[in-house]
């Protein structure tokens, strides 16, 4: 008789529809290098691609067509738009060349249960975000007043702010949400112990944000804001093995961001 162990097969302990049981056919750090470069190659083709049609088809010189971006919210819409799409694309294109499976990163059939899931999401949110905040003024004493820069300066009219809308409720949410809790997290998930995969995520997650600010300031209390807000989407992601309560968690919080500045102009 032979004593081969390799002839047992191995018992797991998580459950078979966990996408992290699965093996990666990548490496966490080729999955953050990947997330990095996709977001800049992602924005200067987006924002390459709008510029050149203005110039091809508005007959516009290269600094006026961008002078023109600058101000129309359609050519800002046009470039959020397609940034994410191309950002979400690149990950798409990735996964599948490498054998993998956009379901194992959470794009599976949204249940119900994501609503209540969402709804408890957004009270740790708060109470963690308040309290790290208090800590980050008592002991850093940081600057709460500095505003994000989103990009879109004073929409006018009705389709400016749906447009606006669009950009920033819909469009982010859905691609973060796919990018960074979909991918990155489980790419990290796979190899990683859960606790390092939700920080370096968060950490990847916080640190555009930080640099957002007007003016070129570190906006460091949007960074907290980020950070609290991945830490707690990672944690809904691993629970429920979907990305869908984080993406409502992620459009209310830009929707209450929106109706602040460009509804009620709270600045």
């Amino acid at each position: 008789m032979s004593n081969d162990s390799s002839s047992v097969p191995a018992v797991s302990t998580v459950p078979p529809d966990d996408p992290a049981a699965r093996p990666a056919g990548w490496h966490p750090v080729t999955a953050i290098v990947w997330v990095i470069v996709g977001f800049i190659a992602s924005s200067f083709v987006a924002q390459g691609g709008v510029l050149l049609a203005y110039m091809l088809f508005g007959h516009h010189s290269a600094e006026q067509a961008i002078d023109v971006m600058n101000s129309s919210i359609t050519a800002q819409f046009l470039s959020v738009g397609l940034t994410e799409a191309a950002l979400v694309g690149t990950i798409y294109a990735f996964v599948r060349r490498r054998g993998g499976n956009m379901r194992d990163l959470g794009l599976r059939r949204p249940q119900a249960i994501d609503i209540p899931w969402a709804l408890l999401g957004i009270v740790v949110y708060i109470v963690l975000y308040i309290v790290a905040v208090s800590i980050a003024v008592a002991t850093l004493h940081i600057d709460t007043k500095g505003q994000q820069d989103l990009g879109f300066n004073d929409p006018i009219g009705t389709q400016a702010l749906i447009l606006t809308a669009i950009s920033l409720i819909v469009f982010p949410p859905l691609a973060e949400e796919i990018v960074f809790r979909g991918f990155l997290f489980t790419s990290l998930l796979r190899r990683w112990n859960v606790w390092v995969a939700g920080l370096v995520t968060s950490v990847l997650f916080a640190i555009p944000h930080v640099l957002e600010g007007q003016g070129g300031k570190a906006l460091w209390i949007a960074g907290i804001d980020t950070l609290i807000l991945s830490v707690v989407l990672c944690t809904l992601r691993y629970k429920t093995k979907r990305i869908w309560a984080g993406v409502l968690i992620h459009m209310l919080k830009n929707s209450l961001a929106f109706a602040a500045l460009y509804v009620f102009h709270w600045q």
